[in-house]
């Protein structure tokens, strides 16, 4: 694939509040659009973005809009202010268009054969698909990291002040990118995901400079069985790797117990930078 020449993160519509609704209570979000290269998103920040001292950076999941995950942000405001008031939620859309498969206003990381996914799932199959890296992964993993690097670069803050993640296939994008990083995020936040791309993802869990992960999945997932992130889980621990791991009663989902595990590790992995 061929990369875009960088363009400096820019507004492309005034900044405006969304109020998010948290089930009884509210949150006032401030949010813009961005781009960057070959990537374009949401971005939730504090009133005062020169105070910004950590980033979270959340990637949805197959046949989801770009805006699929931007109302954590407003439960993350809601539930952990001060936390929030120091952090930039970053959003971005994923690279490929769904609209021509039927799945208007839908997108992917790169693209899935549902029924192929759906038929190894049934009979229980999963070695093809743990083994298997996806065409088109890596190139969306290359346009991520540009769209990181940029981020990054627009609030003046270093690897260690990110923490990736995402949902489904958005977790999957978000580990191949976390582990090829050259330099290792605060840590890793995964809703649902699961161990794809073994091989190479085994080498990589070998680098020296881990990062803590938070994993959560649904004991009734139908779409990735439960199985399938427990692997990961065991990967990553035998590796060395230090794993905040939750099983809910629940489906493909992020519940509120997920959520709540979710913040307290972003909070524990993005503390308050020290002032002069």
């Amino acid at each position: 694939m061929c990369l875009a020449k960088f363009r400096r993160i820019a507004d492309i519509e005034t900044s405006k509040r969304q109020t998010i609704d948290l089930g009884g209570s509210e949150a006032d979000v401030r949010q813009r659009r961005a781009e960057w290269a070959e990537l374009s998103g949401l971005v939730c920040e504090p009133d005062e973005p020169d105070k910004v001292d950590g980033i979270v950076m959340l990637c949805h999941g197959y046949g989801a809009p770009g805006t699929d995950l931007v109302g954590l942000a407003g439960y993350f405001d809601a539930t952990f202010p001060e936390l929030s008031r120091r952090t930039a939620f970053v959003f971005p859309a994923a690279p490929v268009d769904l609209s021509d498969y039927g799945l208007f206003g839908g997108r992917a990381w790169w693209l899935l054969n549902m029924q192929r996914l759906q038929e190894q799932v049934a009979a229980s199959r999963f070695e093809d698909l743990i083994d298997e890296q996806p065409d088109g992964m890596i190139d969306a993993s290359v346009v991520l990291t540009a769209a990181i690097d940029q981020c990054l670069a627009e609030f003046g803050l270093a690897h260690d002040r990110l923490i990736l993640g995402g949902f489904s296939q958005g977790a999957m994008i978000s580990t191949q990118t976390a582990l090829s990083l050259k330099s290792p995020p605060a840590g890793l936040a995964l809703f649902s995901g699961m161990l794809i791309n073994a091989a190479e993802w085994d080498q990589k869990l070998d680098r020296p400079d881990r990062f803590p992960v938070c994993q959560s999945h649904g004991v009734g997932d139908p779409i990735l069985p439960i199985s399938t992130a427990r692997m990961l889980q065991q990967r990553f621990e035998a590796k060395g790797w230090q794993v905040d791991y939750t099983e809910f009663r629940g489906s493909h989902e992020i519940p509120a117990v997920a959520l709540k595990r979710c913040g307290e590790f972003l909070a524990r992995q993005l503390p308050p930078l020290a002032t002069s």
